[in-house]
C-alpha cells in the first residue's frame, strides 16, 4: 500500500477545515490547542475501533509511519512558521534588547541541555530505566527548545506592550534556532561524526552554525528590505513571491554551507518585518504581504498540530504505568530546570541593566514544548531500539501536558499583564 503525498495534503487540509469549524463553533478553544485536541480524539477513536477491526488500526498506523513527519516539519513547514511569527516583531526594540535575549536563549538551551541530562541519567536508573549518558543529553536537548509556534499564536491574542512582546516572542525563535543546532551537535557526538573528546571542534561548528546562520540572515534580509523599499507596494504579488523565495532560498543555502538555516530565516523575518505589523505596514512590507503570511501561518499550524493528534497512532503499544509516571517525573524536571535556567539568566542580566522580575514568571511558563520536539524525537536513530520508543513516548506525553497545561497557565498570566 501506498500513499500519495497529494491525497495525504488533501486529506490534511480538509480536515484542518473541518477541525477548524469544530473547534470555533463548539470548543472554543484556543485554535492549535483545539486542533491537537480534536486529533487525539480522532486517534483515541480509531485506537477503540481498533479492538473489533483490528486492520483498521494496523490502516492508520501504517498511514501515520509513512507520512514522514520530520522531515516535512524540518523542511517545509518550520521555515514558513519562523518567518511569519519574525516579521510581526518589532527590528527595533529587537535590537535594543538583542543582547539579552541572545544571552537568554543560549545560556537557557545550554544550561538546560545539561542539568536535564545529568538529573535524567542519575534519576531514571531508580525507575528500572537504564540510559546511556549520551543519550540523557540528547534527550535533554529534545526538551529544551521553546515551541516558537504556540507562544507566538498566544502572544498575538493579548494588548501586551511591545517590551514585553517583543521579548516573549523573541526568545521563543532564538531559543527554538539554537536549541535545534544544540540537538544536531549532540546527535553528531553520538553518531561518531564529531569527537566528544576534541571540544574545539564542536566548539567551532557550532559557532559557524549559528554565527553563520545569522550573518546569511542579516545580509539577505538587508537586501530582501531594499527590494520591498523599491517595489514600495506597487505590485503585491512580486512582494509576497520574494518573500517565498527569500525563505526558502535561505534554507536551502544554509544546508549547503553548514550553517543554520533556521536563524537565517528568523533574521530574514526581522528585517522584513522592520517595524512589526502594527507600526506602518504600508511603509515597505505591505499590509497585503502580512495578511499572505498570516493566512499561511493559519493554515500550517492548523495541518501541524492535527499531525501531532494522530502521532499517538504509532505510540499506542508504548502506552503504560512506567512509560507516564516517568514522563511525569521528566516533566517536572523540565520546568524546575526552565525555573532555574531563567531565574539565573534574569539575576546576572540584573548586574548590568534593570530588568523586571516578573519576566522570570512569563518566560518560565511560556518555555511551552510541541511539534519541534516530537521531530527531534523522530531523528533520533533507530540504532536506539527500545530507548527510543521510551524517548519518544515521553517526548510525545510532555508535549501534550505542556500544549494544555503551561498554554492555560501562560494565558492567565498574559491576560494579567496585558
Amino acid at each position: 500500500m501506498h500513499v500519495d503525498i497529494i491525497d495525504l495534503i488533501s486529506v490534511l487540509v480538509s480536515l484542518a477545515a473541518f477541525f477548524s469549524l469544530i473547534n470555533t463553533r463548539f470548543l472554543k478553544l484556543p485554535n492549535s490547542i483545539g486542533l491537537m485536541f480534536i486529533g487525539l480524539m480522532v486517534s483515541l477513536f480509531v485506537f477503540i475501533l481498533g479492538f473489533f477491526f483490528p486492520h483498521i488500526l494496523k490502516i492508520a498506523q501504517y498511514i501515520t509511519e509513512e507520512f514522514d513527519f520530520k522531515d516535512v516539519l524540518f523542511h517545509i513547514i518550520l521555515n514558513f512558521l519562523l518567518f511569519s511569527a519574525a516579521i510581526n516583531i518589532n527590528l527595533r526594540k529587537f535590537s535594543e534588547e538583542s543582547g539579552k535575549i541572545f544571552f537568554l536563549s543560549l545560556v537557557g538551551i545550554v544550561f538546560s541541555t545539561t542539568i536535564i541530562g545529568l538529573l535524567m541519567f542519575y534519576i531514571l536508573p531508580l525507575l528500572q530505566v537504564n540510559i546511556d549518558l549520551k543519550e540523557c543529553f540528547l534527550f535533554g536537548a529534545i526538551l529544551s527548545p521553546t515551541d516558537p509556534v504556540t507562544v507566538q499564536s498566544l502572544i498575538k491574542k493579548f494588548k501586551l506592550s511591545i517590551d514585553v512582546e517583543t521579548i516573549i516572542g523573541s526568545e521563543s525563535l532564538l531559543n527554538n534556532g539554537i536549541g535545534i543546532l544544540v540537538f544536531l551537535s549532540i546527535l553528531k557526538i553520538n553518531t561518531g561524526e564529531l569527537d566528544i573528546l576534541n571540544i574545539e571542534h564542536i566548539a567551532f561548528s557550532l559557532i559557524q552554525e549559528i554565527f553563520g546562520g545569522i550573518f546569511l540572515g542579516v545580509v539577505m534580509g538587508y537586501a530582501c528590505l531594499k527590494f520591498l523599499r523599491k517595489i514600495d507596494n506597487d505590485h503585491v504579488e512580486i512582494e509576497i513571491l520574494l518573500t517565498v523565495t527569500i525563505v526558502i532560498v535561505a534554507s536551502r543555502i544554509g544546508n549547503l554551507f553548514e550553517i543554520s538555516g533556521t536563524l537565517a530565516v528568523i533574521m530574514i523575518g526581522l528585517f522584513v518585518g522592520s517595524e512589526g505589523k502594527d507600526q506602518n505596514v504600508s511603509s515597505s512590507t505591505g499590509i497585503y504581504v502580512y495578511r499572505f503570511w498570516y493566512l499561511i501561518d493559519e493554515a500550517l499550524i492548523s495541518i501541524l498540530y492535527i499531525l501531532v493528534g494522530f502521532e499517538i497512532i504509532i505510540l499506542i503499544d508504548s502506552i503504560n504505568y512506567l512509560n507516564i509516571g516517568m514522563a511525569l517525573l521528566i516533566i517536572l524536571l523540565v520546568f524546575i530546570t526552565r525555573y532555574i535556567t531563567i531565574f539565573f539568566s534574569v539575576t546576572i542580566i540584573n548586574l548590568f541593566k534593570q530588568w523586571p522580575y516578573n519576566m522570570v514568571s512569563i518566560l518560565t511558563w511560556g518555555g511551552i514544548k510541541g511539534p519541534i520536539s516530537i521531530a527531534l524525537a523522530l531523528y533520533l536513530p533507530d540504532t536506539l531500539g527500545e530507548t527510543k520508543k521510551i524517548l519518544l513516548f515521553c517526548t510525545y506525553f510532555i508535549v501534550v501536558f505542556s500544549m494544555f497545561i503551561q498554554g492555560f497557565v501562560l494565558r492567565k498570566i498574559l491576560n494579567k499583564n496585558s
